[in-house]
């Protein structure tokens, strides 16, 4: 009975030893988190294993992310894979239909991806930076492509005397339609009155007074009216007039640019004239409304699958592109710089929790296996005993 007492006191003892020795080596792992210090000597094995050596766990996962792991050769074969790129157009095109699926206006859309404070900001300043961009460009191109000294029949592309012909009928045409328009009313037919009673009162003597008692204005007006929209009808009169704009842009075609703006700038430089029409006279603000109010929305339900195709074309061009510079964006990247900073900033505390959530039962496994091993060393201890007495 003594022996069995001996034999199990032994293997208790043992099993007991090798369990806390393996649970003490576990949290050894991590604690204590801070040295310990008695009577001015630290205390050897503290602090523990991993606050210990956290910085050069730090360098060693850096290295191996950046040779091993994360490396240009991986990254450019992960992006040559069809099924990651038929991933990546998938999650575009859903991305791309949740952002523009409910009729959104490109102003909301905006407003969505830059907030409202940021997007007012942007529509208060928009206009005048839109001018002085395009004023300023305007005056670039003026300037680097010597646009003032060259005429007007160089810089118009197909300037000939055919086209000359052309552009001054489908001009005369243009303003004589108008110009009859202009008559038939309401405006143009008070002018008309208005210009035969001053023909009235400026014709004198017997001949006048004889008009301004017989001659209505109305009637007048209602008889010159269909005479004057049949002259303007006339081929006499359009060929007239087409012939004097060909004149005049004929004569046109010999002056440079610079002359032309000349006569509307007055004083002013050309290149000058030019930037502040640009930045002022164009309605910069109004664009820019419209803009806003475009339903972007709509015209993407409308021509969905045209977007969507062109949206996965964007896609695999741009996985072109990364796949080419793969070597300087990764290192670019500086991977192992990053993760180092990453793992230091960690936390000793969570990175406890994340292993013991991962390896907990291991860990466990672990203490047991040192209860069961000292347990059948303890046996064994006690059987040689035994047998040697």
């Amino acid at each position: 009975m003594n022996g069995w007492i001996f034999v199990l006191t032994n293997v208790a003892v043992a099993g007991l030893v090798g369990g806390v020795t393996n649970h003490l080596a576990i949290k050894m792992l991590f604690h204590p988190r801070k040295p310990l210090v008695w009577l001015g000597w630290r205390v050897p094995f503290t602090p523990g294993l991993i606050p210990k050596r956290k910085q050069q766990i730090a360098v060693s996962l850096g290295e191996v992310v950046s040779e091993y792991l994360v490396t240009s050769e991986g990254v450019r074969e992960l992006l040559e894979k069809e099924e990651f790129r038929r991933a990546a157009r998938e999650r575009a095109a859903e991305w791309l239909a949740r952002e523009l699926g409910d009729g959104i206006a490109a102003g909301d859309l905006a407003r969505k991806w830059l907030g409202e404070e940021r997007m007012s900001g942007w529509l208060a300043e928009l206009p005048r930076l839109a001018g002085e961009r395009a004023g300023a460009a305007a005056a670039e191109i003026w300037r680097s492509g010597n646009w003032g000294g060259r005429r007007i029949r160089d810089a118009v592309p197909g300037w000939n005397e055919a086209a000359v012909e052309g552009w001054a009928a489908a001009a005369a045409a243009w303003g004589l339609e108008a110009v009859k328009e202009h008559l038939v009313s309401a405006e143009g037919q008070a002018l008309l009155r208005r210009l035969a009673v001053g023909l009235m009162d400026r014709t004198g003597g017997f001949i006048g007074m004889l008009a301004g008692i017989f001659v209505d204005e109305d009637k007048l007006v209602a008889r010159l009216t269909p005479f004057l929209a049949a002259q303007l009808d006339s081929e006499q009169v359009r060929a007239q007039v087409t012939a004097i704009l060909a004149k005049r842009l004929g004569e046109w075609g010999d002056r440079t640019l610079e002359e032309v703006l000349a006569v509307f700038a007055k004083d002013e430089p050309a290149e000058a004239f030019l930037e502040r029409r640009v930045r002022d006279s164009l309605p910069w603000e109004k664009w820019i409304g419209r803009l806003e109010r475009y339903p972007i929305g709509e015209r993407f339900m409308e021509r969905r699958e045209e977007w969507e195709r062109r949206l996965s074309w964007v896609v695999d061009r741009a996985m072109d592109v990364v796949s080419r510079q793969a070597h300087s964006l990764v290192a670019a990247f500086r991977l192992p710089e990053m993760v180092r900073t990453q793992v230091e900033r960690f936390p000793i505390e969570r990175l406890e929790q994340v292993i013991l959530s991962v390896s907990g039962k291991e860990f466990k496994a672990i203490t047991w296996l040192g209860v069961i091993l000292g347990g059948v060393i303890g046996l064994l201890q006690s059987i040689i005993l035994l047998v040697w007495k």
